[in-house]
This record gives C-alpha cells, sequence and structure tokens, in this order.
C-alpha cells in the first residue's frame, strides 16, 4: 500500500511539475487504492472482486473465487470483451472497465470517477469509454468487440 501511495504520489507530482497539472486529494486516494487493487489482483489469482465499492470498503470487496457465484465468460475466438461497470454512492461516482482477449488476457483497463448524476449514468459513461477506446486502437476492423455490463 505504502509502495501504491508512493508512486500515486510521483506520478501526480510530474504531471503537475511538467505538464501544469493538477488533481484532487481524493483522485489521488481513489488512484493509489486502483493501484493496490491492481497490485492484489495480480499476486492472487484466487481472489476477484466481488462488491464495486472498493474504494470506500477494500477489505470487503475482495473475497475467495469459491464464493463467486458468477465467473467471467471468454468472447468467441477473434472477439475482445470490455467488461463495464459503473457505481453511485450518495455524492460520489465512478466506472471502469477490462478488455480481455478470448484467452482472459488482461489487454487494457480504465477507471475513474464521473459526475455524481446516478448509477445508470455511471455505467454508461462506462460505456461510452469502452467504445471509445475501442474506436481509438488499432483493433477496429481486427476483432469483433463485445461489453458486458450489468445495465
Amino acid at each position: 500500500m505504502i509502495a501504491a501511495a508512493t508512486w500515486s504520489l510521483w506520478l501526480a507530482r510530474n504531471d503537475m511539475v511538467f505538464h501544469g497539472k493538477s488533481i484532487s486529494s481524493m483522485e489521488l486516494l481513489f488512484q493509489a487504492k486502483l493501484r493496490v487493487l491492481i497490485f492484489i489482483k495480480a499476486k492472487n489469482k484466487d481472489l476477484v472482486l466481488i462488491d464495486g465499492d472498493w474504494c470506500t470498503h477494500p477489505k470487503m470487496s475482495l473475497a475467495s473465487s469459491s464464493n463467486v457465484v458468477t465467473k467471467w465468460s471468454s468472447p468467441d475466438e477473434g472477439a475482445i470483451k470490455f467488461n463495464v461497470d459503473g457505481s453511485f454512492l450518495l455524492n460520489r461516482a465512478s466506472c471502469g472497465g477490462v478488455l480481455r482477449n478470448h484467452k482472459g488476457d488482461v489487454i487494457a483497463i480504465f477507471s475513474g470517477p464521473v459526475e455524481c448524476i446516478g448509477a445508470d449514468y455511471s455505467e454508461l459513461v462506462a460505456v461510452r469509454t469502452a467504445i471509445n477506446f475501442f474506436k481509438e486502437t488499432n483493433v477496429l476492423g481486427k476483432a469483433r468487440l463485445v461489453i458486458e455490463s450489468d445495465l
């Protein structure tokens, strides 16, 4: 956790010094927690995220994969799949997604805060972000895109 916080601070500092960008302390905390989650997932393949509320209750968000009822299903060969989700609670909203190939290899991930309008809006922003990402990459025309959401 210390490494993720330090790395997030370092990247934020570089953005401020070299690009004139600044982020809020809440966004910095969100990025650090996301980096911790990615590290935990990389080191512990048997853990899965069962709750989209990782940023406020990290320990309650992780469980053994044996406790999860549903599992990820791969797209057909020649297709890539974006699993997206959005969340909204009180005055916070965010969205994210994971792009994987038919073997389950992670190609890309995205996440971040969105405007606080509602859960459906957050989910739609996640879908829009996935589509825009797909359009801007060199994958367009080479693979079929599947988007999976709980909307």
